[in-house]
């Protein structure tokens, strides 16, 4: 992701659209944030709009008087929310942008969630902030798996019985400092694929070989529920159907979307795909896990 100002245009160069073409996402004053993106939406296409364009725009990015950056979302779900600079605000604006993608599409979800791809389909991880989403799906990237994502995944409602997972094309980032029980493969994977980081975080750009592309799909295979716990040890047990269905939606990240519209939709994902409980204390045991599970049951 790179911007050339085109020759001539104003420094608020105005309009853009992000996405994928035909369901393009309008936005206006993008050019406050474009510096950032990078970190945080490398993998979506976008392109300047005509400055005389008009066109009413999905979000707005402006300023207010404190010179905090405000993202607005029209529409569903809709509304602004204010940020202190530009690399929080262009956070932000990722998230604000997965969520006005999401509500243009009638057949998909989003969820907060880490994601894989082993041996053709997906484990996606869920669990509450904490429970290790993001340092487990990349510990199964550092382990040869390709990572769908870290944080946020898109599910497509089931057909034929089954759920297809979709990249949203964001970039992973590492909690810092790692465990102190990551090996050396998992230290050198994040030291390597490291963009930038800060006092607490790692930025990464991952090479196309380890990270699916934007809109990649593939096949749901298992929905594992985490519960992290500092007591040693590693366990997956079957999930009731109706624990997964609190799960996936104490997950959601679909704000156009209410409760009672949400249920028969977690209900049919839930039907489509199994879920496990993970109790573990450390990743790595996690990660193998997994591996094993969705082999034995595959």
């Amino acid at each position: 992701m790179s911007y050339v100002k085109p020759p001539g245009a104003p420094e608020d160069a105005g309009l853009w659209a992000f996405g994928p073409a035909g369901r393009e996402l309008v936005v206006r004053n993008a050019e406050r944030l474009l510096a950032y993106l990078p970190f945080f939406l490398g993998g979506w296409p976008f392109r300047h709009l005509d400055a005389d364009a008009d066109i009413t725009p999905d979000i707005e990015i402006s300023a207010n008087t404190a010179g905090d950056i405000i993202v607005s979302l029209s529409g569903p779900g809709g509304g602004p929310a204010a940020f202190d600079s530009a690399f929080t605000a262009a956070s932000g604006f990722a998230g604000t942008l997965v969520a006005a993608y999401t509500a243009r599409q009638d057949d998909r979800v989003c969820f907060h969630a880490g994601s894989a791809l082993i041996d053709g389909a997906l484990a996606v991880c869920l669990g509450d902030s904490g429970a290790g989403k993001s340092t487990l799906s990349l510990q199964l990237a550092a382990a040869g798996y390709r990572l769908f994502g870290d944080d946020r995944l898109v599910a497509r409602d089931p057909v034929g019985g089954v759920a297809n997972g979709v990249c949203l094309g964001l970039m992973p980032k590492a909690r810092l400092p790692l465990p102190a029980s990551a090996d050396a493969r998992f230290r050198e994977f994040i030291a390597g694929f490291t963009e930038m980081r800060t006092d607490d975080t790692a930025y990464l750009k991952l090479w196309e070989g380890e990270a699916a592309a934007f809109e990649d799909e593939a096949p749901i295979a298992a929905f594992f529920v985490l519960d992290r716990t500092a007591e040693g040890g590693c366990d997956v047990s079957p999930l009731p159907r109706a624990d997964l269905v609190r799960a996936l939606l104490q997950n959601s990240y679909s704000p156009h979307l209410d409760h009672a519209a949400l249920v028969p939709r977690m209900t049919a994902l839930a039907s489509a795909a199994p879920g496990y409980r993970l109790r573990y204390a450390e990743c790595a045991d996690a990660a193998r896990a997994i591996i094993e599970t969705l082999r034995v049951d595959g």
